[in-house]
Protein backbone atom coordinates (compact mmCIF):
# COMPACT_ATOMS: atom_id res chain seq x y z
CA UNK A 1 0.00 0.00 0.00
CA UNK A 2 1.10 3.58 -0.62
CA UNK A 3 -0.04 7.06 0.31
CA UNK A 4 -2.83 7.94 -2.12
CA UNK A 5 -6.16 9.68 -2.29
CA UNK A 6 -8.94 7.11 -2.59
CA UNK A 7 -12.66 7.60 -3.08
CA UNK A 8 -15.14 6.30 -0.52
CA UNK A 9 -17.18 3.22 -1.40
CA UNK A 10 -20.33 3.82 -3.46
CA UNK A 11 -19.45 7.48 -4.04
CA UNK A 12 -20.69 7.85 -7.61
CA UNK A 13 -20.73 11.66 -7.66
CA UNK A 14 -18.24 14.28 -6.65
CA UNK A 15 -18.22 15.03 -2.94
CA UNK A 16 -19.36 18.64 -3.39
CA UNK A 17 -22.29 17.74 -5.67
CA UNK A 18 -23.31 14.93 -3.33
CA UNK A 19 -23.38 17.31 -0.40
CA UNK A 20 -25.19 20.15 -2.16
CA UNK A 21 -27.86 18.14 -3.94
CA UNK A 22 -28.72 15.23 -1.66
CA UNK A 23 -27.99 16.24 1.91
CA UNK A 24 -30.78 15.44 4.33
CA UNK A 25 -31.50 18.11 6.96
CA UNK A 26 -31.38 15.74 9.90
CA UNK A 27 -33.08 17.94 12.53
CA UNK A 28 -36.02 18.35 10.16
CA UNK A 29 -36.00 14.62 9.43
CA UNK A 30 -36.36 13.74 13.12
CA UNK A 31 -39.23 16.23 13.30
CA UNK A 32 -41.00 14.43 10.39
CA UNK A 33 -40.50 17.20 7.83
CA UNK A 34 -41.95 15.96 4.50
CA UNK A 35 -39.19 17.42 2.31
CA UNK A 36 -36.42 15.89 4.45
CA UNK A 37 -38.21 12.52 4.38
CA UNK A 38 -38.49 12.62 0.58
CA UNK A 39 -34.76 13.33 0.25
CA UNK A 40 -33.91 10.41 2.51
CA UNK A 41 -36.27 8.16 0.56
CA UNK A 42 -34.35 9.00 -2.60
CA UNK A 43 -31.09 8.07 -0.90
CA UNK A 44 -32.53 4.68 0.05
CA UNK A 45 -33.67 4.19 -3.54
CA UNK A 46 -30.11 4.97 -4.71
CA UNK A 47 -28.91 2.14 -2.46
CA UNK A 48 -31.62 -0.17 -3.86
CA UNK A 49 -33.49 -0.42 -0.57
CA UNK A 50 -37.17 -1.28 -0.92
CA UNK A 51 -39.40 1.33 0.70
CA UNK A 52 -42.35 0.04 2.73
CA UNK A 53 -45.29 1.62 4.57
CA UNK A 54 -45.13 -0.40 7.79
CA UNK A 55 -44.03 1.02 11.13
CA UNK A 56 -40.46 -0.25 10.77
CA UNK A 57 -39.95 1.10 7.27
CA UNK A 58 -36.35 2.02 6.32
CA UNK A 59 -37.12 5.71 6.93
CA UNK A 60 -38.69 5.23 10.36
CA UNK A 61 -36.07 2.67 11.40
CA UNK A 62 -33.33 5.13 10.46
CA UNK A 63 -34.99 7.85 12.54
CA UNK A 64 -35.38 5.54 15.53
CA UNK A 65 -31.72 4.50 15.22
CA UNK A 66 -30.54 8.13 15.30
CA UNK A 67 -32.78 8.92 18.27
CA UNK A 68 -31.46 5.84 20.04
CA UNK A 69 -27.80 6.89 19.87
CA UNK A 70 -28.76 10.39 21.09
CA UNK A 71 -30.70 9.13 24.10
CA UNK A 72 -29.39 8.77 27.64
CA UNK A 73 -30.86 5.24 27.69
CA UNK A 74 -29.67 3.60 24.48
CA UNK A 75 -31.39 0.24 24.91
CA UNK A 76 -33.56 -1.06 22.07
CA UNK A 77 -36.47 -1.29 24.51
CA UNK A 78 -36.27 2.42 25.24
CA UNK A 79 -35.83 3.29 21.54
CA UNK A 80 -38.97 1.34 20.60
CA UNK A 81 -40.93 2.80 23.54
CA UNK A 82 -40.04 6.35 22.46
CA UNK A 83 -40.98 5.60 18.86
CA UNK A 84 -44.34 4.16 19.92
CA UNK A 85 -45.07 7.18 22.14
CA UNK A 86 -44.22 9.59 19.31
CA UNK A 87 -46.30 7.65 16.80
CA UNK A 88 -49.32 7.67 19.09
CA UNK A 89 -48.90 11.37 19.96
CA UNK A 90 -48.58 12.48 16.32
CA UNK A 91 -50.71 9.95 14.41
CA UNK A 92 -52.68 8.10 17.09
CA UNK A 93 -51.14 4.81 15.94
CA UNK A 94 -50.58 1.88 18.33
CA UNK A 95 -47.68 -0.53 17.76
CA UNK A 96 -46.38 -3.68 19.45
CA UNK A 97 -43.61 -3.23 22.04
CA UNK A 98 -41.63 -6.20 20.69
CA UNK A 99 -38.07 -5.05 19.93
CA UNK A 100 -37.32 -7.94 17.56
CA UNK A 101 -38.96 -6.25 14.57
CA UNK A 102 -36.93 -3.10 15.12
CA UNK A 103 -33.65 -5.01 15.48
CA UNK A 104 -34.29 -6.95 12.27
CA UNK A 105 -35.25 -3.78 10.41
CA UNK A 106 -32.09 -2.03 11.64
CA UNK A 107 -29.99 -4.83 10.17
CA UNK A 108 -31.34 -3.94 6.71
CA UNK A 109 -30.04 -0.35 6.81
CA UNK A 110 -27.08 0.02 4.39
CA UNK A 111 -23.83 0.63 6.27
CA UNK A 112 -22.41 2.72 3.40
CA UNK A 113 -25.42 5.04 3.47
CA UNK A 114 -25.02 5.86 7.17
CA UNK A 115 -21.25 6.30 6.71
CA UNK A 116 -21.68 8.58 3.69
CA UNK A 117 -24.34 10.68 5.42
CA UNK A 118 -21.95 11.17 8.33
CA UNK A 119 -19.24 12.37 5.93
CA UNK A 120 -21.60 14.63 3.99
CA UNK A 121 -23.00 16.41 7.04
CA UNK A 122 -19.49 17.02 8.39
CA UNK A 123 -18.18 18.29 5.05
CA UNK A 124 -21.13 20.65 4.52
CA UNK A 125 -20.75 22.17 7.98
CA UNK A 126 -17.01 22.59 7.34
CA UNK A 127 -17.65 24.27 3.98
CA UNK A 128 -20.16 26.67 5.55
CA UNK A 129 -17.77 27.75 8.32
CA UNK A 130 -17.79 31.41 9.20
CA UNK A 131 -14.67 33.16 7.87
CA UNK A 132 -13.85 34.30 11.40
CA UNK A 133 -13.49 30.66 12.45
CA UNK A 134 -10.62 30.03 10.03
CA UNK A 135 -6.91 30.29 10.83
CA UNK A 136 -5.12 32.79 8.56
CA UNK A 137 -8.08 32.30 6.19
CA UNK A 138 -7.21 28.61 5.92
CA UNK A 139 -9.33 25.61 6.98
CA UNK A 140 -7.74 23.48 9.68
CA UNK A 141 -8.40 19.77 10.20
CA UNK A 142 -7.28 17.57 13.11
CA UNK A 143 -6.50 13.86 13.06
CA UNK A 144 -6.54 11.53 16.07
CA UNK A 145 -7.45 8.00 17.09
CA UNK A 146 -9.31 6.26 19.89
CA UNK A 147 -10.71 2.84 20.79
CA UNK A 148 -14.14 1.44 21.60
CA UNK A 149 -15.25 -1.87 23.12
CA UNK A 150 -18.24 -4.06 22.33
CA UNK A 151 -20.11 -7.17 23.58
CA UNK A 152 -18.09 -10.35 23.92
CA UNK A 153 -19.55 -12.44 21.08
CA UNK A 154 -17.81 -14.93 18.82
CA UNK A 155 -18.37 -12.79 15.72
CA UNK A 156 -17.04 -9.63 17.37
CA UNK A 157 -14.01 -11.47 18.78
CA UNK A 158 -13.16 -12.83 15.33
CA UNK A 159 -13.13 -9.44 13.58
CA UNK A 160 -12.14 -7.19 16.51
CA UNK A 161 -10.07 -9.38 18.88
CA UNK A 162 -9.66 -8.37 22.49
CA UNK A 163 -6.27 -6.97 23.61
CA UNK A 164 -3.63 -9.57 24.35
CA UNK A 165 -3.36 -8.20 27.91
CA UNK A 166 -6.85 -9.60 28.68
CA UNK A 167 -7.38 -13.27 29.46
CA UNK A 168 -9.54 -15.36 27.16
CA UNK A 169 -13.15 -15.47 28.30
CA UNK A 170 -13.02 -12.38 30.53
CA UNK A 171 -12.08 -9.70 27.98
CA UNK A 172 -14.03 -7.68 25.44
CA UNK A 173 -13.48 -7.15 21.70
CA UNK A 174 -11.95 -3.79 20.87
CA UNK A 175 -11.93 -1.65 17.72
CA UNK A 176 -9.73 1.28 16.77
CA UNK A 177 -11.25 4.44 15.30
CA UNK A 178 -9.33 7.13 13.42
CA UNK A 179 -11.25 10.39 12.93
CA UNK A 180 -10.64 13.59 10.97
CA UNK A 181 -12.28 16.66 12.56
CA UNK A 182 -12.90 20.22 11.42
CA UNK A 183 -11.32 22.68 13.83
CA UNK A 184 -13.76 25.47 12.94
CA UNK A 185 -16.99 23.53 13.54
CA UNK A 186 -15.91 20.46 15.52
CA UNK A 187 -17.73 18.16 13.08
CA UNK A 188 -16.32 14.78 12.04
CA UNK A 189 -15.34 14.89 8.35
CA UNK A 190 -14.43 11.24 7.95
CA UNK A 191 -13.43 8.19 9.98
CA UNK A 192 -12.20 4.64 9.56
CA UNK A 193 -12.42 1.56 11.79
CA UNK A 194 -10.29 -1.56 12.24
CA UNK A 195 -9.17 -4.08 14.84
CA UNK A 196 -6.61 -2.97 17.40
CA UNK A 197 -4.05 -5.60 16.42
CA UNK A 198 -2.88 -7.25 13.24
CA UNK A 199 -1.78 -5.92 9.86
CA UNK A 200 -3.35 -2.61 8.86
CA UNK A 201 -4.71 -1.90 12.35
CA UNK A 202 -2.48 1.05 13.26
CA UNK A 203 -3.62 4.68 13.29
CA UNK A 204 -1.41 5.50 10.32
CA UNK A 205 -2.97 2.70 8.25
CA UNK A 206 -6.44 3.96 9.14
CA UNK A 207 -5.43 7.54 8.32
CA UNK A 208 -4.30 6.49 4.85
CA UNK A 209 -7.86 5.26 4.23
CA UNK A 210 -9.29 8.78 4.73
CA UNK A 211 -6.58 10.86 3.05
CA UNK A 212 -9.10 11.75 0.33
CA UNK A 213 -10.83 14.05 2.86
CA UNK A 214 -7.84 16.42 2.87
CA UNK A 215 -8.02 19.14 0.21
CA UNK A 216 -5.47 21.50 -1.28
CA UNK A 217 -5.02 24.51 1.03
CA UNK A 218 -5.88 22.62 4.23
CA UNK A 219 -3.77 22.65 7.38
CA UNK A 220 -3.52 19.35 9.26
CA UNK A 221 -2.92 19.14 13.02
CA UNK A 222 -1.78 15.96 14.76
CA UNK A 223 0.24 14.70 17.68
CA UNK A 224 3.84 13.47 17.39
CA UNK A 225 2.66 10.06 16.14
CA UNK A 226 1.90 11.60 12.72
CA UNK A 227 5.24 13.40 12.33
CA UNK A 228 6.39 11.02 9.59
CA UNK A 229 9.02 11.84 6.96
CA UNK A 230 6.94 10.31 4.16
CA UNK A 231 3.56 11.64 5.30
CA UNK A 232 4.72 15.25 5.63
CA UNK A 233 6.32 15.21 2.17
CA UNK A 234 3.25 13.55 0.67
CA UNK A 235 0.93 16.16 2.18
CA UNK A 236 3.15 19.05 1.03
CA UNK A 237 3.21 17.68 -2.52
CA UNK A 238 -0.61 17.65 -2.49
CA UNK A 239 -0.92 21.23 -1.22
CA UNK A 240 -1.70 20.33 2.40
CA UNK A 241 0.43 21.88 5.16
CA UNK A 242 0.84 20.13 8.49
CA UNK A 243 1.77 20.98 12.06
CA UNK A 244 2.82 18.20 14.41
CA UNK A 245 4.62 17.91 17.69
CA UNK A 246 8.25 16.99 17.18
CA UNK A 247 8.97 13.34 18.04
CA UNK A 248 11.60 12.69 20.67
CA UNK A 249 13.86 11.03 18.10
CA UNK A 250 14.04 14.24 16.07
CA UNK A 251 14.85 16.69 18.88
CA UNK A 252 18.02 18.78 19.09
CA UNK A 253 19.54 19.10 22.53
CA UNK A 254 21.11 22.51 21.77
CA UNK A 255 17.84 24.30 21.03
CA UNK A 256 17.24 27.52 22.91
CA UNK A 257 14.04 28.17 24.87
CA UNK A 258 12.50 29.95 21.86
CA UNK A 259 13.88 28.87 18.48
CA UNK A 260 12.74 28.91 14.86
CA UNK A 261 14.70 27.36 12.02
CA UNK A 262 15.04 24.61 9.45
CA UNK A 263 15.88 21.04 10.41
CA UNK A 264 17.27 18.36 8.13
CA UNK A 265 15.52 15.01 8.22
CA UNK A 266 17.09 12.01 6.52
CA UNK A 267 15.06 9.42 4.67
CA UNK A 268 14.59 6.59 7.23
CA UNK A 269 14.30 3.86 4.60
CA UNK A 270 11.41 2.14 2.83
CA UNK A 271 8.44 1.30 5.07
CA UNK A 272 6.69 -2.04 4.66
CA UNK A 273 3.50 -0.65 3.14
CA UNK A 274 5.31 1.26 0.36
CA UNK A 275 6.36 -0.17 -3.01
CA UNK A 276 9.86 0.29 -4.42
CA UNK A 277 8.47 2.48 -7.21
CA UNK A 278 6.73 4.79 -4.75
CA UNK A 279 9.73 4.89 -2.42
CA UNK A 280 12.00 6.01 -5.27
CA UNK A 281 10.00 9.26 -5.56
CA UNK A 282 11.09 10.47 -2.11
CA UNK A 283 14.36 12.42 -1.59
CA UNK A 284 17.25 11.21 0.56
CA UNK A 285 16.69 14.14 2.92
CA UNK A 286 14.24 17.00 3.41
CA UNK A 287 14.23 20.30 5.33
CA UNK A 288 11.30 20.98 7.64
CA UNK A 289 10.68 23.98 9.86
CA UNK A 290 11.29 23.40 13.56
CA UNK A 291 9.71 25.74 16.11
CA UNK A 292 10.24 25.84 19.85
CA UNK A 293 8.04 27.98 22.10
CA UNK A 294 8.79 27.40 25.76
CA UNK A 295 8.84 23.62 26.21
CA UNK A 296 6.69 22.96 23.13
CA UNK A 297 8.65 21.63 20.13
CA UNK A 298 6.83 21.62 16.80
CA UNK A 299 7.62 20.59 13.24
CA UNK A 300 5.77 22.00 10.24
CA UNK A 301 5.83 22.49 6.47
CA UNK A 302 4.62 26.11 6.80
CA UNK A 303 7.69 28.28 6.15
CA UNK A 304 6.07 31.67 5.44
CA UNK A 305 6.86 34.55 7.80
CA UNK A 306 3.16 35.20 8.46
CA UNK A 307 3.10 31.94 10.45
CA UNK A 308 4.97 33.16 13.51
CA UNK A 309 6.14 30.75 16.24
CA UNK A 310 3.53 32.18 18.61
CA UNK A 311 0.77 31.71 16.02
CA UNK A 312 1.85 28.13 15.35
CA UNK A 313 2.06 27.41 19.07
CA UNK A 314 -1.44 28.78 19.71
CA UNK A 315 -2.79 26.73 16.82
CA UNK A 316 -1.21 23.51 18.03
CA UNK A 317 -2.66 23.98 21.50
CA UNK A 318 -6.10 23.69 19.89
CA UNK A 319 -5.26 20.17 18.75
CA UNK A 320 -6.58 19.00 22.10
CA UNK A 321 -10.08 19.93 20.96
CA UNK A 322 -10.41 16.69 18.99
CA UNK A 323 -9.67 14.71 22.15
CA UNK A 324 -12.37 16.65 24.01
CA UNK A 325 -14.85 16.05 21.19
CA UNK A 326 -14.03 12.35 20.95
CA UNK A 327 -14.51 12.19 24.71
CA UNK A 328 -17.94 13.80 24.28
CA UNK A 329 -18.90 11.14 21.74
CA UNK A 330 -17.64 8.31 23.94
CA UNK A 331 -18.98 9.52 27.31
CA UNK A 332 -21.93 11.83 26.67
CA UNK A 333 -23.20 9.81 23.69
CA UNK A 334 -21.98 6.54 25.25
CA UNK A 335 -20.06 5.22 22.24
CA UNK A 336 -17.30 4.01 24.56
CA UNK A 337 -19.10 0.68 25.08
CA UNK A 338 -21.15 -0.38 22.05
CA UNK A 339 -24.19 -2.66 22.24
CA UNK A 340 -24.38 -4.56 18.96
CA UNK A 341 -23.35 -8.21 18.74
CA UNK A 342 -22.09 -8.48 15.15
CA UNK A 343 -19.24 -6.57 13.43
CA UNK A 344 -21.56 -5.14 10.76
CA UNK A 345 -23.97 -3.73 13.33
CA UNK A 346 -21.04 -2.48 15.43
CA UNK A 347 -19.84 -0.39 12.49
CA UNK A 348 -23.37 0.87 11.83
CA UNK A 349 -23.62 1.87 15.47
CA UNK A 350 -20.32 3.79 15.21
CA UNK A 351 -21.41 5.64 12.03
CA UNK A 352 -24.81 6.41 13.59
CA UNK A 353 -23.12 7.91 16.67
CA UNK A 354 -20.85 10.07 14.51
CA UNK A 355 -23.79 11.10 12.29
CA UNK A 356 -25.87 12.09 15.31
CA UNK A 357 -22.85 13.95 16.70
CA UNK A 358 -22.58 15.91 13.44
CA UNK A 359 -26.31 16.62 13.66
CA UNK A 360 -25.80 18.38 17.00
CA UNK A 361 -22.63 20.07 15.75
CA UNK A 362 -24.64 21.45 12.83
CA UNK A 363 -27.11 23.04 15.23
CA UNK A 364 -24.23 24.46 17.28
CA UNK A 365 -22.61 25.95 14.16
CA UNK A 366 -25.89 27.49 13.03
CA UNK A 367 -26.48 28.95 16.50
CA UNK A 368 -22.92 30.29 16.55
CA UNK A 369 -23.40 32.10 13.25
CA UNK A 370 -26.71 33.68 14.20
CA UNK A 371 -25.60 34.83 17.64
CA UNK A 372 -21.91 35.51 16.90
CA UNK A 373 -20.56 32.73 19.14
CA UNK A 374 -17.65 30.39 18.55
CA UNK A 375 -18.89 26.77 18.13
CA UNK A 376 -16.15 25.56 20.46
CA UNK A 377 -17.48 27.80 23.25
CA UNK A 378 -21.00 26.30 23.05
CA UNK A 379 -21.64 23.30 25.30
CA UNK A 380 -22.15 20.09 23.34
CA UNK A 381 -23.85 18.27 26.21
CA UNK A 382 -26.30 21.11 26.83
CA UNK A 383 -27.03 21.35 23.08
CA UNK A 384 -27.81 17.62 22.93
CA UNK A 385 -30.09 17.89 25.96
CA UNK A 386 -31.95 20.88 24.50
CA UNK A 387 -32.46 19.18 21.14
CA UNK A 388 -33.72 15.93 22.68
CA UNK A 389 -36.10 17.91 24.94
CA UNK A 390 -37.55 19.70 21.91
CA UNK A 391 -37.89 16.39 20.09
CA UNK A 392 -39.69 14.75 23.00
CA UNK A 393 -42.12 17.67 23.36
CA UNK A 394 -43.17 17.48 19.66
CA UNK A 395 -43.23 21.30 19.67
CA UNK A 396 -41.24 21.57 16.44
CA UNK A 397 -43.62 19.30 14.51
CA UNK A 398 -46.16 22.09 14.03
CA UNK A 399 -44.06 25.18 14.86
CA UNK A 400 -40.86 24.66 12.89
CA UNK A 401 -39.98 28.29 12.08
CA UNK A 402 -40.61 29.80 15.52
CA UNK A 403 -39.49 26.66 17.34
CA UNK A 404 -36.24 26.38 15.41
CA UNK A 405 -35.31 29.97 16.28
CA UNK A 406 -36.03 29.27 19.95
CA UNK A 407 -33.95 26.08 19.76
CA UNK A 408 -30.94 27.94 18.33
CA UNK A 409 -31.21 30.77 20.85
CA UNK A 410 -31.22 28.31 23.75
CA UNK A 411 -28.22 26.45 22.32
CA UNK A 412 -26.28 29.69 21.78
CA UNK A 413 -26.91 30.66 25.40
CA UNK A 414 -25.15 27.58 26.82
CA UNK A 415 -21.50 28.63 26.78
CA UNK A 416 -18.57 26.77 28.28
CA UNK A 417 -16.53 28.98 30.61
CA UNK A 418 -13.32 30.31 29.06
CA UNK A 419 -10.58 29.16 31.40
CA UNK A 420 -7.18 29.36 29.71
CA UNK A 421 -4.30 27.47 31.33
CA UNK A 422 -6.77 25.66 33.57
CA UNK A 423 -5.09 22.84 35.47
CA UNK A 424 -6.96 20.10 37.31
CA UNK A 425 -5.71 16.86 38.90
CA UNK A 426 -6.62 13.77 36.89
CA UNK A 427 -8.45 12.22 39.82
CA UNK A 428 -11.99 11.97 41.19
CA UNK A 429 -13.22 12.74 44.68
CA UNK A 430 -16.19 10.34 44.89
CA UNK A 431 -15.13 6.75 45.52
CA UNK A 432 -16.74 4.17 43.22
CA UNK A 433 -18.46 1.16 44.65
CA UNK A 434 -16.10 -1.78 44.74
CA UNK A 435 -17.13 -5.04 43.12
CA UNK A 436 -15.40 -8.37 42.74
CA UNK A 437 -13.72 -8.81 39.38
CA UNK A 438 -14.65 -11.76 37.16
CA UNK A 439 -11.44 -13.79 36.89
CA UNK A 440 -12.91 -16.72 34.92
CA UNK A 441 -15.36 -17.01 32.01
CA UNK A 442 -18.89 -16.53 33.29
CA UNK A 443 -20.00 -20.16 32.79
CA UNK A 444 -17.04 -21.42 34.84
CA UNK A 445 -17.65 -18.79 37.55
CA UNK A 446 -21.32 -19.80 37.69
CA UNK A 447 -20.34 -23.48 38.06
CA UNK A 448 -17.92 -22.63 40.90
CA UNK A 449 -20.67 -20.65 42.67
CA UNK A 450 -23.04 -23.65 42.45
CA UNK A 451 -20.34 -25.98 43.80
CA UNK A 452 -19.73 -23.62 46.74
CA UNK A 453 -23.48 -23.60 47.53
CA UNK A 454 -23.66 -27.38 47.48
CA UNK A 455 -20.67 -27.66 49.84
CA UNK A 456 -22.22 -25.11 52.19
CA UNK A 457 -25.48 -27.12 52.26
Amino acid sequence: MKFKHTRPKNANQSEVMLVKEKLIELPKLLMNDNEAIKRLEQRFVDYKVELTDNFYSPINTFKIFLSQVCSADQSCQNAVAQAIAESYAVKGRKVSQDTGNYCRARQQLPEELIHNLMRETGVLQHQKSDVNWLWHNRPVKIIDGTTVSMPDTEANQKEYPQPSTQKEGIGFPQARLCALMSLSTGSILDASVSATKGKGSGEMSLFRQILHSLKRGDVLLGDRYYASFFLMIFLKDHGVDCLFRLPKSGRHKDLKKNADGMIKWKNPGKPEFMSEKEFAKYPKCYYFREVKVGKLLLITTMNDEQYTPKSLSNLYKRRYEIELNLRSIKTIMQMDILRCKTPLMVRKEIWAHLLAYNLIRGLISEAGKRYNKSPQRISFKASLQIFMSFKASHYLHNNWGEGYELLLSLIAGKLVLFRPKRLEPRAIKRRPRTSNLLMFPRDIARMKAKQALRKAA
